[in-house]
């Protein structure tokens, strides 16, 4: 299966921490995509582990595999919105069943509001043990 890799280049303006900040200007394909469209027209910062002992003006290749950026869109975007649907259906289904059901719905809505911030905790959960197991979705590579 031949699996479409997104590319960017950048130069890295911070090192600290283990960690650096690239600098990528956008390319026209990026910039069609919409998703940072929040003001980064001239440029966008990243921050990654640094990985390849890369030094602040270094030239670097930004990349990650389409599979793993739709995997990373489906938590990110789509569990939350699940887990405020379980979250809602759950606190409703007890209210009726346990409580009043003239305050089903509003039962459903605190439990939907509750599940919904639960699963950003549980999403940081996953990249934290990601991070500790070294799993890398973004590959930077010098250029």
């Amino acid at each position: 299966m031949n699996v479409e890799c997104i590319e960017e280049t950048g130069v890295i303006k911070e090192a600290a921490g283990g960690m650096i900040s690239v600098s990528l200007s956008p390319s026209s394909r990026c910039r069609a995509c919409g998703v940072c469209s929040s003001g980064h027209e001239k440029e966008m910062r990243l921050t990654v582990p640094n990985s390849g002992n890369f030094s602040v003006g270094d030239k670097v290749k930004i990349s990650i595999e389409g599979r793993n950026l739709l995997l990373a869109s489906f938590v990110v975007y789509i569990v939350p919105l699940l887990d405020m649907f379980i979250g809602y259906f759950f606190g409703w289904y007890l209210m009726n069943k346990y409580g009043d059901p003239a305050k089903a719905g509003l039962a459903g809505a605190l439990a939907g509001g509750l599940f919904f911030v639960l699963s950003f905790f549980l999403s940081r959960l996953v990249n934290q043990k990601m991070e500790r197991q070294e799993r890398r979705f973004i590959n930077v590579e010098r250029v």
